[in-house]
């Protein structure tokens, strides 16, 4: 079985829907599966189609000129899409969304042709999404339910987010709960635990306006005038939100406590995990669908701190007082009890951190998330053949 997946970006762009879709790849490799992916160069410096092999998977990429309004600017997509299902011969092709560029698959009859499983990350329009996208949207919609109407499969990352999205209502029965999954990081030694008030925190994302830096470096500030000076945040990531960080962390006299790190290459990033004692993924809407981050602190034995966002994954990865906490969705206050409860008790937090690692092991391994994804694409193909024996 050849499996060509659709996506916004590959290696080595940082990103928790492309680290997922790269480890889902290389998991399925090998299980009968040959995988492909076409997906946007990062960098706008190359502007030339390439195919490679990156860790078994046939990566086709396509110029990109950019990004407007948080989605990749490719007007030949389609053409690229159409000469990589010509070289690579799928039987199936999985779609991530949302992803302007796979409208494109409506376009081609090569890509009709093919059965169609679409992986539905996120919803596009959140709470507290910014007003272009409210006024874009419904020029998108169309093309977002043609998508969804063609799919033979619709796999959703979690059931809260499946009881609350809109979009997928109409599509219900072809809908099917698969929760993410990742690599298990190599074997590793935590140091001991930080104590005496003192908590090593981390967060990871793309510094954007959902993710909620700014309610967490205002509950730092918080924590700063109740004397807990010892509780210092590092924020990996990088993007459009960063001088208001810069300028927030200034205003607020939080540079002793608070660190931009920017982007990091895994092994800087593996050392965060490694030296952090909680992650805290603050975000504020419901674009933040699950927080792949959150699996990858629990595979490092972090607990995690998390908001209680209406339909999010967030608090559905991480359950609370059992693997870490979930506060209310923007409120500073709320964030500053709880990291310090955990900073105050570093046993309760000892707690927590083995708790995830073990929910790590039972829910969220890769090689299981790419066993049930197998079975998906067995199935759908089974029937495509029926049906085709029966016209």
């Amino acid at each position: 079985m050849r499996v060509l997946h659709i996506g916004k970006f590959g290696p080595p762009f940082f990103g928790g829907i492309e680290n997922f879709m790269m480890d889902l790849d290389q998991s399925c490799y090998g299980q009968e599966v040959s995988v492909g992916a076409v997906v946007h160069h990062h960098q706008g410096k190359h502007l030339a189609f390439e195919q490679q092999t990156v860790n078994d998977v046939q990566l086709y990429r396509v110029p990109c000129y950019g990004q407007f309004m948080f989605a990749p600017v490719s007007p030949k997509f389609g053409v690229y899409l159409n000469r990589a299902i010509a070289d690579f011969k799928p039987d199936v092709l999985h779609i991530h969304m949302p992803n302007t560029s796979a409208f494109f698959a409506l376009l081609y009859k090569s890509a009709r042709n093919i059965p169609w499983v679409v992986h539905w990350h996120s919803d596009v329009i959140g709470d507290d999404s910014p007003w272009f996208l409210r006024l874009f949207y419904p020029l998108y919609r169309p093309f977002e339910s043609q998508i969804l109407k063609r799919a033979a499969k619709i796999i959703v990352t979690s059931p809260p987010y499946l009881q609350v999205s809109q979009t997928l209502k109409r599509f219900l029965p072809k809908t099917k709960v698969l929760g993410l999954g990742i690599k298990s990081p190599e074997v590793f030694s935590r140091p001991s635990i930080s104590e005496g008030n003192e908590l090593n925190l981390l967060m990871v994302g793309r510094l954007t306006y959902y993710k909620g830096h700014q309610v967490l470096i205002e509950a730092m500030a918080r924590l700063k005038l109740q004397g807990l000076t010892k509780v210092r945040l590092s924020i990996v990531g990088s993007g459009e939100l960063e001088p208001v960080l810069v300028k927030q962390i200034e205003s607020l006299g939080l540079a002793a406590q608070v660190s931009l790190l920017g982007r990091l290459d895994d092994g800087q990033l593996r050392e965060q995990f490694i030296g952090a004692d909680c992650l805290c993924l603050p975000s504020i809407e419901r674009t933040e669908a699950y927080g792949v981050v959150l699996m990858e602190a629990a595979a490092y034995a972090l607990p995690a701190i998390v908001t209680d966002v209406p339909g999010s994954g967030m608090s559905w990865v991480v359950q609370h007082d059992i693997t870490g906490l979930v506060v209310k969705r923007k409120n500073p206050d709320a964030l500053a009890l709880a990291i310090k409860t955990l900073a105050q008790q570093p046993t309760k937090r000892l707690g927590y951190a083995m708790a995830a690692r073990a929910r790590f092991e039972q829910s969220f391994n890769i090689e299981q998330v790419a066993k049930e994804t197998i079975q998906l694409y067995r199935a759908q193909l089974a029937t495509t053949k029926s049906a085709g024996d029966q016209a």
